[in-house]
């Protein structure tokens, strides 16, 4: 069953979600399951991330064998999520201007 987890990442800078996007490469190397992964920073300057995934245990095999390992590397705990069952998705074709990216048209990363 497809899920959507949502991550508060307090303790993450942008130069560090830079750095895990460019080691653990989940956009040049997706994982397995990973259907779609967006990120934000909110006004208060927290990392905030929503994937949509086929499965939790697609979800969950990621973080063990990727994720999780580049976290512990750097000294970071992995954020905690709250995971949901998709009840509905709809794409606009549009979305493909934001694919592999890594930053919205306009937007410089620091």
């Amino acid at each position: 069953m497809a899920i959507l987890a949502f991550f508060n990442c307090q303790n993450m800078t942008r130069n560090q979600y830079e750095q895990a996007k460019k080691e653990v490469a989940w956009d040049k190397n997706r994982p397995h399951g990973m259907i779609l992964h967006a990120s934000y920073f909110d006004a208060g300057g927290v990392l905030r991330v929503v994937d949509l995934w086929d499965s939790e245990k697609d979800l969950k095999a990621f973080f063990d064998s990727r994720l999780g390992p580049w976290f512990a590397a750097k000294g970071l705990t992995l954020p905690k999520g709250e995971i949901f069952p998709l009840h509905n998705a709809n794409v606009s074709e549009t979305i493909s201007r934001f694919v592999s990216k890594g930053t919205l048209p306009g937007e410089k990363v620091a």
